[in-house]
C-alpha cells in the first residue's frame, strides 16, 4: 500500500497566525499594563503516580497531581485560567481519533483592550485537502479575513496553498506614509519575499503568485486585499526552515522525518479559534481522525527529537543518561490516552490540577 505524505500546511499557516497574532496582541497590551516584576515563590506540588505492570512487560501509567498556592502578596497574573484536555482513542481499524480542547482565559485587565475582539478561524481537512477561513478584528489595530486552500498531490508529493485575505492596518500601528510606501514598492517587495522565501526553505517552498488585488487608503486606516499562491514540499521546507530559526548556540538539529518514517495519514481534520468577549477566553477546539499506525510515529518522532538532543554540546551528563537509559529504549503508546490539565486564579490563589491516564510504556534492551 502506498503511503501518503503527512503535509499539514494549513495547520503550519494557522499556527504563524496564532503566534504572530499574539505576539502582536501582547505588545499592545505590554504597552499598556506593565506590571512589576516580583519573585515567585517556590510552589508545593503533590501527586500520586501508579503503574500498572502487565505479562509482556509493558507498563501502564495514570498520574494525577495539583497544587495550590496564595497569591495575596502578587500582581494579578495575565491568566486566570487554562484549561486543556486531549483525548486519543482507537476509532475503527486502523483508525485513531484524537479530540482535544484549550481554553485560555485573561485577567480582567484586558477587557478594555479586548472586548471589540472578533476571532473566527474554521479549519476543515479530507484526506489531501483543506480549507481554512479566517476571521480577525481588533478596531483600532488590525483586521484579517479571508481564505486558505492546500491540496497536496499524493504521486509527487507536491503541495499548493492558495490564499485569498483582506487585511485593514490603522495608522497607530503603521504609519500612513509607511503604507503608502510599501503600496508604490510593491514589485520590489514582491520580489524580495520571493527570493526570502525560496532562501530560507532552501528552495524546497516557492511562492508562485502575490497579487495586490485592490488596496484603499483612509483617512484612519488602510485595506489592502491581497491573493497569492505557494507551491512545494512543505514538510522539506519546513525542517530546514526551523533549522535556521533555531539559534546556533542550542546545537540542536531540527528532527528530520523521511517518507519511510512516515506511518500515519490524517483522513479528516476540525480545528476551530474563537475568542469569548463576556468570558475574555481564547477557545480551540479540534477533531482528527487518522489512519495508520499512530505508536509508531509517535516513537519515531522520539527518538529523532532524543538523538537530536544527544548532539547538543549544551547537552548534561545527566540528562544523556536519561535520554540513553530511558527515553530511546522506551516505546510509548498513546492509543488509549486522556490527558487534563488546568490551571485557575480565582483573586487571591492559584490551583493547578491536572491528570494522565493511559500513557503506556515498554522498556526494551538495546
Amino acid at each position: 500500500m502506498k503511503r501518503r505524505k503527512m503535509v499539514k500546511p494549513a495547520i503550519f499557516a494557522l499556527t504563524i497566525l496564532i503566534f504572530g497574532g499574539s505576539a502582536f496582541l501582547m505588545s499592545i497590551v505590554q504597552a499598556q499594563v506593565t506590571p512589576p516584576v516580583t519573585p515567585i515563590p517556590q510552589i508545593p506540588l503533590e501527586g500520586d503516580m501508579t503503574f500498572k505492570v502487565y505479562p509482556d512487560k509493558s507498563i501502564k501509567v495514570n498520574l494525577v497531581g495539583s497544587l495550590e498556592q496564595v497569591l495575596e502578596a502578587y500582581v494579578d497574573p495575565p491568566v486566570y485560567n487554562v484549561f486543556f484536555d486531549l483525548t486519543i482513542s482507537p476509532a475503527g481499524v486502523n483508525l485513531t481519533e484524537v479530540k482535544g480542547s484549550f481554553v485560555i482565559k485573561l485577567s480582567p485587565a484586558y477587557s478594555v483592550l479586548l472586548s471589540a475582539l472578533d476571532l473566527d478561524i474554521e479549519i476543515h481537512g479530507e484526506d489531501m485537502k483543506s480549507n481554512t477561513t479566517i476571521l480577525f478584528n481588533l478596531p483600532g489595530y488590525l483586521g484579517v479575513n479571508g481564505t486558505i486552500g492546500v491540496f497536496t498531490d499524493e504521486a509527487t508529493w507536491e503541495s499548493t496553498l492558495d490564499f485569498d485575505l483582506t487585511a485593514t492596518i490603522w495608522y497607530e500601528v503603521v504609519s500612513k506614509e509607511i503604507i503608502q510606501e510599501f503600496v508604490q514598492m510593491f514589485p520590489m517587495f514582491k520580489s524580495q519575499l520571493a527570493s526570502q522565501v525560496s532562501e530560507l526553505t532552501e528552495g524546497n517552498i516557492t511562492l508562485q503568485d502575490l497579487t495586490l488585488v485592490s488596496s484603499e487608503i483612509g483617512t484612519t486606516s488602510a485595506t489592502h486585499t491581497l491573493s497569492g499562491s505557494v507551491v512545494g514540499d512543505f514538510n522539506k521546507g519546513g525542517m530546514a526552515l526551523s533549522t535556521k530559526m533555531v539559534p546556533p548556540d542550542m546545537g540542536v538539529p531540527a528532527p528530520t522525518i523521511t517518507p519511510g518514517e512516515l506511518y500515519i495519514t490524517p483522513k479528516s481534520a476540525d480545528l476551530s479559534v474563537t475568542f469569548d468577549r463576556e468570558e475574555l477566553a481564547f477557545k480551540i477546539d479540534s477533531e482528527s481522525v487518522v489512519e495508520g499506525d499512530l505508536d509508531r510515529q509517535i516513537n519515531v518522532m522520539k527518538n529523532l527529537s532524543s538523538e537530536g538532543f544527544l548532539q547538543s554540546p549544551q547537552i548534561t551528563p545527566e540528562m544523556t543518561l536519561i535520554i540513553n537509559n530511558f527515553l530511546l529504549p522506551t516505546e510509548m503508546s498513546i492509543v488509549n490516552l486522556n490527558v487534563v490539565f488546568e490551571y485557575a486564579f480565582d483573586g487571591e490563589k492559584l490551583g493547578l490540577n491536572f491528570f494522565i491516564d493511559g500513557l503506556g510504556l515498554n522498556l526494551r534492551r538495546r
